[in-house]
């Protein structure tokens, strides 16, 4: 399959047959802080792990380019766009504590985690209140203020392996 808009046609096929939330077609600028950027040819919008897993399978079964994108803060995107898929994982949120761990998506807001963490007695993230983003993202570029950063609490993390498989948990200490 050398077209792309057959590329695209089966993807989205596969997207809806699996539930998972997409548009074609979506204007870039209204999903960054920046409110810049051209179009992507399929903007899709997974809510869970499982959503997340079976969208990066189908895009490298149809063997599409596609980027992962938080929240879009402090994201440049050209304003030719984007040919393939920006996965936004923005709407993966679930923030939990159990006795001193802390357990965030990769969709929740670095901030909202910040409180969760306050409002549970757990020190370690106060730097992070008020850094834009996602937890995700600030983990991909290792966030940080006040001369702190994430790697500095971050225990583990839950990887997508380019085989679509998950990594969990990933040690950050163990090496």
């Amino acid at each position: 399959m050398n077209n792309f808009s057959e590329k695209a046609a089966l993807v989205c096929r596969e997207l809806s047959d699996r539930g998972i939330s997409f548009e074609k077609d979506t204007p870039l600028s209204a999903r960054t802080s920046f409110k810049i950027g051209g179009n992507a040819d399929i903007a899709i919008f997974p809510e869970t792990e499982g959503e997340l897993v079976a969208a990066v399978g189908v895009l490298k079964d149809a063997d599409m380019r596609f980027m992962l994108v938080g929240n879009g803060t402090n994201l440049l995107f050209s304003d030719e766009g984007y040919r393939g898929a920006v996965i936004i994982t923005k709407k993966m949120r679930k923030i939990t504590v159990d006795g001193n761990i802390l357990s965030v998506l990769c969709g929740d807001s670095f901030t909202e985690a910040a409180v969760a963490a306050k409002d549970a007695s757990l020190t370690g993230l106060e730097f992070a209140y008020g850094i834009p983003g996602t937890l995700g993202g600030a983990v991909y570029m290792n966030a940080g203020a006040y001369k702190t950063d994430i790697g500095y609490v971050l225990t583990s993390i839950k990887v997508i392996t380019p085989a679509s498989t998950i990594l969990s948990p990933f040690c950050l200490t163990c090496a």
